[in-house]
């Protein structure tokens, strides 16, 4: 059994830094948002965590031969990740053979990323709700999902500031906008609910950076890795992530705090629209409708 930790989220809700925390143990592996491995990894070539091209990094050059993915098979994999795992196909549901071929390939990518890795775990970052529900019905992995929550005004702030991205062909993450970003917040989240209500673990942004090391080992607790023991203070280790926030790109001892700017930087129109959008759920994880403060 393959286990996975697998993180869910609207994006722009600290899933990079959270899972490269857990990467950083021992028989623990993290490998970034694997939905974007098709088209960031073998069509774009973008960077790895680790600094090289994802074509030129050596465990990614290991984990594909071993998986036995080829040009054509590599091409085969992103058209059935747009047929299959979209968030459209949460209303509208691929064909099962598409599904089920998608399955297989996925089976094969992710037994060769612990067998390369050496590794018990792997966490994945991709936050995508129905691609995790894809890889759910994969017979020989074993998922944990985990919801990271955080703040929508938080959300919508970070997807509409501009930042530097190396990895990215355009030198900065992309931008979404407001509305958009709110719905997504709202859609994802309440897909994560509907799918994994009886076995998902939710964390809220806020709660974890005031705590990050409890809330890690609570997480590796439950996926198996006994023995965890981590020296004082938070220490991030290379990792070979297929896509993700630049956070990725971080080495060494960090400081985990709070990212509150959006409290001064967002605009009252924004602020307005993902308190609107965003109402169904708000209480759900405990942010109240107009305050600027979460319940801690």
């Amino acid at each position: 059994m393959t286990k996975v930790i697998y993180i869910l989220g609207s994006g722009r809700n600290g899933s990079t830094i959270l899972a490269n925390l857990l990467g950083s143990y021992p028989g623990v592996v993290s490998v970034g948002e694997m939905y974007y491995l098709w088209d960031r990894g073998f069509v774009e070539n973008r960077l790895c965590g680790c600094g090289e091209e994802f074509l030129r990094c050596e465990f990614w050059r290991e984990v594909v031969e071993q998986a036995d993915i080829g040009p054509a098979v590599a091409r085969r994999g992103l058209e059935l990740r747009r047929a299959t795992a979209r968030t459209r196909n949460a209303v509208r549901p691929a064909r099962r053979e598409l599904v089920e071929e998608f399955r297989a390939l996925l089976e094969r990518i992710y037994t060769a990323v612990c067998e390369v890795a050496g590794a018990e775990l792997i966490v994945d970052s991709s936050k995508v709700p129905v691609y995790g529900r894809v890889l759910d019905g994969v017979e020989s992995v074993g998922l944990q999902p985990v919801l990271l929550v955080r703040d929508p005004r938080a959300v919508v702030y970070s997807w509409s500031t501009p930042k530097p991205d190396p990895a990215s062909p355009r030198g900065e993450m992309r931008r979404i906008n407001p509305m958009r970003a709110s719905a997504m917040w709202t859609t994802w989240n309440a897909l994560a609910l509907r799918y994994w209500h009886d076995v998902l673990s939710v964390i809220r942004y806020e709660d974890f950076v005031r705590s990050p090391q409890s809330l890690i080992r609570e997480l590796l607790s439950q996926s198996g890795i006994q023995g965890i023991d981590h020296p004082p203070g938070v220490e991030i280790l290379s990792a070979h992530t297929v896509s993700g926030n630049p956070v990725r790109f971080t080495r060494g001892p960090v400081t985990i705090e709070p990212d509150e700017r959006w409290r001064e930087g967002l605009p009252a129109f924004p602020r307005v629209v993902a308190t609107v959008l965003t109402s169904p759920l708000r209480g759900r994880f405990g942010y109240p409708m107009w305050s600027s403060d979460a319940r801690s």
